[in-house]
């Protein structure tokens, strides 16, 4: 999976240095939620009985949460 996040988004240090509200950053967030998606999905679908993502989103426009909610359409809370 590890290779699949990389072909779709910026690495970690890259990501840092971006504006804190910028659109690459948005997309970056959207890139790793969909490549957990895609996973979880695909090729690990029925690896796991249950899966937590541990999110920190202290955004009133939920910018971290909402792609992960999005992608796996559950409601960012």
């Amino acid at each position: 999976m590890t290779s699949t996040v990389q072909q779709q988004v910026l690495s970690l240090p890259e990501y840092w240095q971006l504006e804190a509200d910028s659109d690459q950053r948005h997309e970056f967030v959207h890139g790793v939620a969909q490549a957990f998606r895609d996973a979880l999905h695909g090729p690990f679908r029925g690896t796991f009985a249950a899966v937590t993502f541990a999110i920190l989103d202290w955004s009133g426009k939920r910018r971290f949460l909402g792609p992960f909610a999005q992608a796996f359409g559950v409601r960012a809370s």
